[in-house]
C-alpha cells in the first residue's frame, strides 16, 4: 500500500489552490468586500449565506454551518477522501505527489501515471476503431439496445477489432512496451514464443473511470457469441473489481437526497441515464461488496437496487440486503417487472420507468420478508420456523444495536412471536448462519473501525458538559494560534480529552508540538485525513482574530481540565483503598492547580513558573479576578466525589462537536 501523502506536498497544493477560483468554478460569486459571496451548493437558499475568504483560503455558509479550505470543499461536494482531493488539485496544479512509506518520504512511482496515460491512450484507440469501418458491426448492436450517438460519446464507449495484436502493435509504434501493456491488462502474454497479444477482442469496450475521472480498466462485451460474455480488466494498480463501480465519475457534486440506482450492467447504466436521466452506477462482474457499500453511502442517503426479477435477481437482492444491514447502511430494493432487464425497462418506459421504480422501491427488510412469504407457508409450523430463522439473519447481521432490536420488534409482530423467543432464538443461532434461500448466507460485516482510533478502546465514564466545553476551548486556542507561549502540551495529556474526535486531535497537536512543527489549523488539516475530525477541527477555527480572549481561555480551560483529572484519580484511589500518602500528593497537585494554574504547579514540581502571554495593552485593576479564577469553584465543590461546575462563557449548543 502506498504511503500517507506528505504534509509538505499537502502544503504545498493548498497554497497553488486559489479557492475563488475553486469554489467559483462551481458556484456563481460576487466580490463583498475583502470576500466573495454566493448561493451555498450544501443546501438550498434563495439569498446568499455562502462566503468565500480567499486571503484566509477558507469558505463559511453561515446558513447550514459547512465550512473548510480548498481540500474540504471538493470533499464535500465531490464526495471524495482526503487523499483523493489532495490527487485532484495536484493534478490541477501540476504538482507530483509524493508520499512516505517506512518513515521515509519517496516520489510517487511511475507505474500508477504511466498505467493511467496508457489506458486514456488504450481508450481514445478502441473510440476511433468504433468510428472506423471495422466498428460496423459493433454500431449495429448499439442501434439494436437503443443506445445512441450522444451517449456513445458521453460514455466514450469503443470497439475491440476482431484482431490479435491491433492494440499491440499500435502501441509499439507509440513506443509502448509489452511490459506495461501485460500491467494493465490490455494484452496477455503467448504462451509458446515470445511476444503477447490483445486481451479484448471483437468486443464492444466500456472505458470504467474512477471518482477522479482517470480510466482505471476497462469492460468488454463479446459480439460474436464467444464466452465469457462479459470481460472486464483483471486487478491492476490502478483498478479492483471490488472496490470500483462503473458511472462512479458521473455522481461528483451529487445530493445526498438525490436516489442513486445501484445495477449490474454497463447498458443498463447507459440506457437509464438517456432514457430518464437517472443516477446510477453498476457493479463490475462481481457481487455487491461491503467496500461497495461504503463507496455507495458516500454519493447519497438513498440507494436503490435495481435488479432483474428472475431467481438470480431476487438472490443477490437478498445478498445485498444483508451486506447493507451489516454495514449499518439503509438500503431500498426494487424488482424489475416480466424478466426484463434495466436496459430494455427503461428504453420502453422513459421517465416514466424511474418514477415507477422510485414509487414501488421498499426498504431491505420489508423486500427480505416478502421472498420469505413467498418461500414459506407461515400457517405451517415448520414453515413459520424456517421463515423466522432466515429473517433472525437479517437481524443477527446488524451491527448496530439498536436496529437489531428494531429488526427484532418487526418480525416478532410480522410474525405474530415474542420477542424474548425470537431473542432466545437469536442467541441460539449465534454461530454458523443458517441456510438461505438455495445457497450459505455470507459472514456477517463488521462495521469497520476507525483507522485513528485504537483496536480496543476502554470504556470511560461520560465527562461533564463542563469538561467537554473545557476541551473544546482548549483546542480552539491551540488551533487559532494562542497556543504558542502556553505550556498545554507539558500540563495536558490525552486522557485529560474525551474518547473520539477530541482526543484524536489533542494527539495530533501534541505530535506536533514534539516534533516542533505549528499547530495552527491550517497546517493540521493538511496532517489530518479523517472525515470527522477534519469537520470538528473546521468548526473550531475563527473567522476572526481572537488572541486576547482565547490566550485567557486556554489558561483557565487547561487549570480545569488538569483538577479534573486529579478529581478522578483522588476518585480511582478512594475505590481503591490507597494510603494517605498518595492521597496527599495528588491533593497537592490539586491545590497547586486551583490556587496558580501552571506557574504554582510547576513550582510544586520544581520546575521554573511558566512564561506567560505578554499582556501590555490592558492592566487588570487589583479588584479583578484573573484569568484562572475565572474557571474556579467554591472550596466545598473540591470534596471528593463532587463536581465542580464551570463558569466559563458559551451556552450548550456548541457540544455536539465531541
Amino acid at each position: 500500500m502506498p504511503g500517507r501523502i506528505r504534509n509538505e506536498t499537502v502544503e504545498r497544493v493548498r497554497e497553488a489552490t486559489d479557492i475563488g477560483d475553486l469554489v467559483g468554478s462551481y458556484v456563481a460569486l460576487k466580490r463583498s468586500g475583502r470576500n466573495m459571496k454566493g448561493l451555498c451548493p450544501f443546501h438550498d437558499e434563495k439569498t446568499p449565506s455562502f462566503s468565500v475568504m480567499p486571503d484566509r483560503g477558507r469558505y463559511h455558509c453561515f446558513g447550514c454551518g459547512e465550512r473548510g479550505n480548498v481540500f474540504d470543499f471538493v470533499m464535500a461536494l465531490d464526495h471524495l477522501t482526503f487523499p483523493e482531493a489532495v490527487e485532484m488539485l495536484a493534478d490541477k496544479a501540476g504538482i507530483p505527489i509524493e508520499r512516505e512509506e517506512g518513515g521515509e518520504p519517496r516520489r510517487e512511482g511511475s507505474s500508477k501515471q504511466d498505467l493511467y496515460r496508457l489506458n486514456r491512450w488504450a481508450a481514445e484507440f478502441f473510440r476511433r476503431r468504433l468510428a472506423s469501418p471495422q466498428g460496423e458491426t459493433c454500431r449495429a448492436y448499439l442501434a439494436r439496445r437503443g443506445l445512441d450517438a450522444a451517449s456513445q460519446e458521453e460514455f466514450g464507449l469503443g470497439y475491440a477489432p476482431a484482431s490479435w495484436d491491433a492494440l499491440v502493435t499500435a502501441a509499439a509504434r507509440k513506443g509502448i512496451g509489452e511490459k506495461l501493456l501485460l500491467e494493465a491488462g490490455l494484452a496477455k502474454p503467448r504462451e509458446n514464443r515470445a511476444g503477447c497479444y490483445d486481451a479484448f477482442r471483437d468486443r464492444l469496450i466500456f472505458p470504467i473511470r474512477d471518482a477522479l475521472d482517470r480510466i482505471i480498466g476497462f469492460g468488454g462485451r463479446s459480439l460474436d457469441g464467444s464466452e465469457p460474455k462479459y470481460l472486464n480488466s483483471p486487478e491492476t494498480p490502478v483498478f479492483s473489481k471490488r472496490r470500483s463501480l462503473y458511472g462512479l465519475d458521473r455522481l461528483r457534486g451529487l445530493r445526498p437526497e438525490v436516489p442513486l440506482l445501484v445495477m449490474e450492467g454497463y447498458t443498463d447504466v447507459i440506457m437509464s441515464v438517456q432514457a430518464s436521466g437517472a443516477l446510477a452506477v453498476a457493479t463490475l462482474g462481481t457481487a455487491l461488496t461491503e467496500e461497495h457499500a461504503r463507496l455507495l453511502a458516500r454519493y447519497s442517503e438513498r440507494i436503490i437496487l435495481v435488479y432483474d426479477g428472475d431467481a438470480a435477481g431476487r438472490k443477490a437482492a437478498e445478498r445485498g440486503a444483508e451486506l447493507f444491514t451489516a454495514a449499518d447502511l439503509e438500503l431500498e430494493i426494487s424488482l424489475l417487472p416480466g424478466g426484463q432487464d434495466p436496459c430494455d425497462f427503461f428504453a420502453e418506459r422513459g421517465t416514466a420507468g424511474l418514477a415507477e421504480l422510485l414509487d414501488r422501491s421498499s426498504d431491505s427488510y420489508a423486500f427480505v420478508l416478502g421472498e420469505v412469504r413467498e418461500r414459506h407457508d407461515l400457517a405451517d409450523i415448520a414453515g413459520k420456523v424456517r421463515a423466522a430463522d432466515e429473517l433472525l439473519a437479517l437481524a443477527r447481521a446488524a451491527a448496530n444495536p439498536v436496529k437489531r432490536v428494531l429488526l427484532l420488534e418487526r418480525i416478532a409482530k410480522d410474525l405474530g412471536l415474542g420477542r424474548t423467543i425470537l431473542e432466545e432464538r437469536l442467541a441460539d443461532l449465534g454461530g454458523p448462519r443458517p441456510a438461505g434461500p438455495g445457497e450459505p448466507r455470507p459472514s456477517p460485516v463488521p462495521a469497520p473501525r476507525r483507522a485513528a482510533e485504537p483496536e480496543v478502546e476502554e470504556v470511560e465514564a461520560p465527562r461533564s458538559r463542563a469538561a467537554r466545553r473545557a476541551e473544546k476551548q482548549v483546542l480552539e486556542a491551540i488551533l487559532n494560534g494562542a497556543g504558542g507561549v502556553h505550556p498545554w502540551a507539558t500540563r495536558l495529556v490525552a486522557e485529560d480529552f474525551s474518547a473520539g474526535p477530541s482526543r484524536r486531535i489533542f494527539g495530533l497537536l501534541a505530535r506536533r508540538f514534539a516534533s516542533q512543527e505549528s499547530c495552527v489549523a491550517d497546517a493540521v488539516l493538511s496532517d489530518c485525513e479523517d472525515e470527522q475530525d477534519r469537520r470538528v477541527l473546521n468548526q473550531l477555527v475563527d473567522d476572526e482574530d481572537r488572541g486576547e480572549i482565547l490566550a485567557r481561555q486556554l489558561e483557565g480551560a487547561v487549570d480545569f481540565l488538569v483538577r479534573e483529572r486529579g478529581l478522578r484519580e483522588l476518585a480511582g484511589l478512594k475505590r481503591a483503598g490507597v494510603t494517605h500518602d498518595n492521597f496527599a500528593a495528588v491533593v497537592d497537585r490539586l491545590k497547586a492547580a486551583k490556587s496558580g494554574g501552571a506557574a504554582a504547579e510547576n513550582e510544586t514540581k520544581g520546575a521554573p513558573p511558566a512564561r506567560r502571554p505578554d499582556r501590555t495593552e490592558r492592566v487588570r485593576t487589583e479588584d479583578e479576578p484573573s484569568p484562572a479564577a475565572e474557571f474556579a469553584e467554591p472550596e466545598e465543590a473540591w470534596e471528593l466525589g463532587e463536581e465542580p461546575g464551570w463558569s466559563g462563557e458559551g451556552g450548550d449548543d456548541d457540544l455536539d462537536y465531541f
